[in-house]
């Protein structure tokens, strides 16, 4: 089925999504994030796109990482909250990423 919107409904009730929501750490915000660029760059990325529907927000990441080097891509057909739609097909994907695997999406 695919939804109008980034506001679509998902197969769980409201109730049982809030049951299963966590805040975020503040510090995700305001804390600067220290990196080695060059350690970084040499590690595998993985862009795993929730396409059903797509969330509009972050169209401009989804263009970049079709257009660099480098990026492999995971489409799977659900929303932007897939760890509640689409938990098994999410964590086959995660799963596959951390086995260096290419998994098929759902």
């Amino acid at each position: 089925m695919r939804y109008p919107s980034s506001t679509h409904r998902h197969r769980h009730s409201e109730p049982a999504r809030k049951e299963r929501r966590t805040r975020r750490p503040v510090g995700l915000y305001q804390d600067p994030l220290e990196f080695d660029e060059a350690a970084v760059a040499r590690l595998p990325r993985t862009f795993i796109d929730c396409i059903e529907p797509a969330f509009p927000n972050i169209a401009p990441m989804r263009l970049r990482v079709r257009a660099e080097p480098g990026w492999r891509v995971i489409e799977l057909a659900t929303g932007h909250d897939a760890m509640v739609s689409a938990p098994r097909e999410l964590a086959t994907a995660l799963l596959g990423c951390a086995a260096g695997a290419a998994p098929e999406a759902a």
